[in-house]
């Protein structure tokens, strides 16, 4: 498991519960939580590569680098503002045929915190398939 806790709020990302292309993700809030399984397929690692990538940052960025799920039931999109505060806008859904429903919140950190982030992201998801 490993998560990212917000500076800015009492949110929280859990990444959990890994099982072959399987992990799990959860999103609390004080308002609410929403918990999905997430298939990865082969590319549970890509969200590895895109933490070390946001880590690799001394300085803030201008562009959006996002990760979403082979089956769009989870995206992870993270901005950098000048100040070092790293927003991670999270996107949850289930988009069946039968009552679909979209999630969407955030949760902040600070751009000195990445490399940990990252290297908790490798240890949970594994080396690149590459």
């Amino acid at each position: 498991m490993f998560a990212i806790h917000s500076t800015e709020s009492g949110n929280t990302l859990i990444f959990d519960d890994v099982q072959g292309d399987y992990f799990s993700v959860f999103f609390s809030s004080s308002a609410q939580s929403v918990k999905r399984e997430v298939w990865a397929y082969t590319d549970a690692y890509g969200l590895a590569n895109l933490f070390e990538y946001l880590a690799s940052h001394e300085l803030p960025w201008q562009s959006s680098e996002k990760w979403e799920s082979i089956e769009g039931e989870f995206m992870l999109e993270a901005t950098c503002n000048s100040r070092g505060i790293v927003n991670f806008k999270v996107s949850i859904s289930n988009l069946g045929i039968t009552e679909p429903w979209k999630f969407e919140g955030n949760v902040c950190t600070e751009l000195g915190q990445l490399p940990a982030l990252a290297k908790s992201a490798r240890q949970f998801f594994g080396v690149s398939a590459g």
